[in-house]
């Protein structure tokens, strides 16, 4: 019985292995038992052969995993994948997003991609790719995923690194640094990503970086520190602005003075209607641009602070003192600089505008004690640079000047 049951056993093994051979063992019957074949080694054969190497057991070896938070190029870590931009518009780039390597896992940290399941690297590849236009629908939607979606406190720390290394390439684009800003509000209005608290030591900068410099500090082409050249669209509403500006303010003085020659003939050029230079559109189209970055920023550090001001104590009053000294800084340059405005004083109005609009964000508290003893100074020294009772209608610093100082206003404006 026995030995039939062993004729129709077969044994499953892996492909291309050899088959394994049964032979009987003893008497036949029911005391006879089957076992694998083995081979007979001949003893002499055996003691020719060298004998096996010892076994060492276990080993260290040491190597650096990171230095000042970077991983070096050593054979232990894995290799650093080099970046580079997709070409073309959002259509070209939605083609290249498999091969892309500006990714969220791959350029800002490619070792810790490792980690990471495909999914979320693939997470990681779609904001990355539409945080390159932040004007198109696809980036939209990813804000939209990033304010709402589950399960992102893994995905936080890269995201985090991603905002601050956009900065770090264009903090004076103002696209750039608007979608850095927009990036990191969404992931603080996001209650499943709660470990952003983890990475205040990174986003933080950011914020402020974004509230003080984002958008650039000047208009285009006057300095290191300029806005870069603003869009087409965004130079025609500038120069419509400026046309129905000048209008305004050629028929006000015209209501006002004499109809007599003599008091038409020393009329403000400037004040006359008429198609503005193409400088001073392309300068009040930056100068929008970049005051509302600036604004944006004050609303992401003030956003952050108010989610994380319980878990860090001094998180609050560390941003509070440094805006309240670049807002001391810049008030007494901006009133010294009122003669005679440059590019300096143009960088100095729109720190200025970040840091009211963040102090002021920041709750009566600080309004009070912050805000409120330095009016008559800030006052003082936005009338000097840009008179509240008219608007600048051309000169590219004027114009800058003139739009940070009307924002400023009409924040202090709601304190009264």
């Amino acid at each position: 019985m026995l030995a039939a049951l062993a004729t129709q056993f077969r044994v499953r093994r892996p492909h291309g292995a050899e088959p394994v051979d049964f032979s009987r063992s003893g008497k036949a019957g029911r005391s006879a038992i089957f076992a694998a074949a083995t081979n007979v080694i001949d003893l002499a054969t055996a003691a020719d052969e060298a004998p096996p190497a010892p076994d060492l057991g276990c080993g260290l070896a040491s190597h650096w995993l990171s230095i000042s938070g970077e991983q070096p190029v050593v054979a232990e870590n894995p290799r650093r994948v080099p970046e580079s931009r997709p070409a073309g518009g959002p259509a070209g780039a939605s083609a290249q997003a498999s091969s892309s390597v500006t990714t969220g896992a791959q350029s800002l940290n490619p070792q810790a991609s490792a980690v990471l399941t495909p999914e979320q690297r693939q997470y990681l590849d779609v904001v990355a790719l539409a945080m390159q236009y932040p004007s198109s629908p696809a980036w939209r939607g990813a804000l939209k995923a990033l304010k709402n979606d589950r399960g992102l406190a893994i995905l936080v720390p890269h995201l985090v690194r991603l905002a601050a290394a956009r900065l770090s390439r264009g903090v004076h684009s103002p696209g750039a640094a608007r979608s850095a800003a927009e990036l990191l509000l969404s992931l603080a209005s996001n209650r499943n990503a709660g470990t952003l608290s983890l990475y205040l030591h990174h986003a933080m900068p950011a914020a402020v970086s974004v509230a003080l410099r984002g958008g650039g500090g000047s208009p285009p082409t006057t300095g290191d520190d300029a806005a870069p050249e603003p869009t087409a669209a965004e130079t025609a509403r500038a120069a419509a602005a400026l046309k129905g500006r000048r209008e305004v303010t050629s028929s006000s003085s015209s209501s006002s003075s004499s109809s007599s020659s003599s008091s038409s003939a020393g009329a403000d050029p400037d004040a006359e209607g008429g198609d503005p230079s193409p400088e001073d559109a392309r300068a009040l189209a930056s100068a929008v641009a970049a005051a509302d970055v600036r604004e944006k920023g004050a609303l992401l550090v003030v956003r952050l602070c108010a989610s994380f001001a319980d878990e860090h104590r001094s998180l609050l009053p560390r941003t509070v003192a440094l805006l309240s000294k670049d807002m001391r800084e810049c008030t007494a340059a901006l009133g010294e600089a009122a003669g005679s405005l440059d590019a300096g004083a143009a960088s100095d109005a729109a720190t200025l505008l970040g840091c009211v609009a963040a102090l002021h964000g920041l709750g009566s508290a600080v309004r009070e004690s912050v805000l409120r003893p330095g009016r008559a100074d800030l006052m003082a020294a936005l009338d000097a640079a840009a008179p509240a009772g008219r608007r600048a209608a051309s000169g590219v610093f004027e114009l800058w000047v003139d739009e940070m100082a009307a924002r400023c206003r009409r924040l202090l404006a709601e304190d009264e």
